[in-house]
């Protein structure tokens, strides 16, 4: 996550699933080594969300917020807030049905050209069906399979669609 945010130079970031802010750590350092961006984070579970919180503040990475609250709560508002999202990270919601929704719901919100990254794409059959779903998503330009990460690549008028399995 680092590297790409690193390569890809995103303004807005937006993450399911902060855990205790390690992976929201690695993308706000990047963007702060960027010298742009922000970060945010959601988190189902309020003790958990703080320890992400102080993580971050630990870290003084003051691009990166963390939002408190289930997911198909707080997820709509943190769309409707955030300038077009330009990295999606999603490692919040281990099924099948949350991933295609949630792909589906900030699938308006993303920039033009927007990276979508789904963590255990291998976990379970259902998270499997989800990704097989989402890299033949005709809006889905190409798709890197790493085994256990999925990476969507989201960009407007591109004729071609690629896949890429890379198992690490």
């Amino acid at each position: 996550l680092f590297k790409i945010v690193r390569k890809l130079q995103p303004s807005s970031c937006v993450e399911l699933g902060s855990c205790v802010g390690v992976s929201a750590s690695y993308q706000a350092a990047a963007l702060k080594l960027n010298s742009k961006g922000k970060i945010v984070t959601l988190e189902g579970s309020e003790e958990v969300a703080t320890i992400a919180s102080e993580t971050l503040s630990n870290l003084e990475l003051s691009n990166s917020s963390v939002v408190i609250g289930p997911f198909h709560q707080t997820l709509m508002e943190v769309f409707k807030n955030s300038d077009p999202i330009d990295l999606f990270f999603n490692d919040g919601h281990h099924d099948r049905d949350a991933v295609i929704n949630y792909f589906e719901k900030v699938l308006p919100y993303l920039s033009k050209n927007a990276v979508i990254v789904i963590d255990d794409i291998s976990w379970s059959p259902g998270m499997k069906s989800a990704w097989m779903e989402i890299e033949n998503d005709p809006r889905v330009s190409a798709s890197i399979n790493l085994d256990s990460i999925g990476i969507a690549l989201i960009q407007a008028n591109v004729g071609t669609k690629e896949k890429f399995v890379i198992p690490l």
